[in-house]
């Protein structure tokens, strides 16, 4: 489960806040749309959730764990946060997900990361796509 608690935060101390008081939840199974025109918060509101923007107050709490209480590599462990225009240079589709377990690997992945990328591609239907470039793939098929 995903908990937002009344979370705000703001990128300068002497600007308004980006988020204010921001709430929501997720059951464990439930799905979630985030909308809202541009410059509303949204990205900034997943970035907090991951980590990468501390709010300067309220709390996040996934799955038990206070997300604003734990380091990067335990946050890892849980959450990851691809952007829409990250560049991959050369990489496979493959690679890209396996970039996604390097807080479970040390220098080089394992068995047990090579099949939870083969689940992860088989799950989200993309077994087809795992040789091909990512910079190859429709922006639909990036997403």
């Amino acid at each position: 489960m995903l908990s937002v608690e009344q979370v705000t935060f703001r990128y300068d101390r002497r600007s308004q806040p980006v988020l204010r008081n921001a709430s929501l939840s997720l059951d464990a199974g439930q799905v979630g749309v985030l909308l809202g025109r541009n410059g509303c918060g949204k990205t900034t509101l997943m970035r907090t959730l991951l980590g990468l923007c501390t709010p300067e107050s309220g709390r996040i709490a996934f799955d038990g764990w206070d997300l604003t209480a734990i380091d990067r590599r335990q946050r890892a462990r849980v959450a990851a946060y691809v952007p829409q225009d990250l560049q991959f240079g050369g990489l496979r589709v493959y690679d890209a997900v396996m970039a996604g377990r390097v807080a479970h690997f040390g220098i080089q992945p394992g068995a047990d990361d090579r099949a939870a990328v083969d689940a992860a591609l088989e799950d989200m239907e993309l077994t087809a796509l795992a040789q091909r470039n990512v910079q190859q793939l429709s922006g639909g098929e990036r997403q």
